[in-house]
């Protein structure tokens, strides 16, 4: 199993990014908002900032799934916050899921004006703030890379965080435009922290690719 946890701010893009790395890989995308108590939504819409005791359950939830799909064999890709090294630990827990951590930057000003135009989500814009200063910037160690959302477009980023999975994990893709087998074959150590090998299976379905290409074009940005 290998998992991409596209992590940062409200606002910079993870949604977006998650959706479009699902069509293009085939991979579940879990939406970790999605997981947060009614109690935790309720502390956010009215503007009030969570505490590490009302996070702690959330990514205990959310570490069961990883562990969940790594027990299965299946990849996904999940968005989360993750603000916190300690945070990324909890995730990652004792069974050192191989997980790529893959944090998209933007400036609180661009943060600020995609929260306030989103609509149906329960985090207002003044959260920003508070989410920024309890952001800890992730490091090569955490087997982290920073990707700037507010300059690349989706495809870009996409294209870029499936480089550095191709540059750390055994590949075997399926060219969804003739439908013949393309091996890209590299090793990797798992997070650093393990010299366990991993073998990923992963399949371009045709139908995927064409609504990708129609839902997000080259020139989209991250909203």
């Amino acid at each position: 199993m290998v998992a991409i946890v596209l992590m940062g701010p409200c606002g910079n893009g993870k949604t977006t990014v998650g959706t479009a790395l699902m069509y293009r890989t085939g991979w579940p995308f879990v939406e970790g908002d999605n997981f947060h108590s009614e109690e935790n939504k309720t502390k956010m819409g009215q503007g009030r900032p969570l505490t590490d005791e009302d996070r702690m359950p959330w990514l205990q939830a959310l570490h069961k799934v990883l562990l969940r799909n790594s027990n299965d064999g299946c990849n996904v890709i999940l968005a989360c916050s993750a603000l916190k090294r300690h945070y990324r630990d909890v995730l990652i827990g004792p069974e050192n899921l191989p997980i790529l951590f893959v944090h998209l930057n933007a400036q609180k000003g661009v943060l600020e004006k995609r929260v306030e135009t989103r609509l149906g989500h329960f985090m207002p814009a003044r959260l920003v703030a508070s989410q920024l200063e309890t952001l800890e910037m992730p490091s090569k160690e955490e087997n982290a890379i920073i990707l700037d959302s507010t300059v690349m477009s989706v495809l870009e980023i996409v294209d870029q965080i499936i480089k550095h999975v191709n540059a750390l994990y055994t590949i075997l893709f399926i060219d969804s435009t003739s439908n013949h087998r393309c091996y890209a074959l590299t090793h990797f150590n798992v997070c650093a922290r393990s010299s366990n090998r991993a073998l990923m299976l992963c399949t371009f379905a045709t139908s995927k690719m064409t609504l990708m290409s129609t839902l997000v074009s080259a020139d989209d940005e991250v909203r």
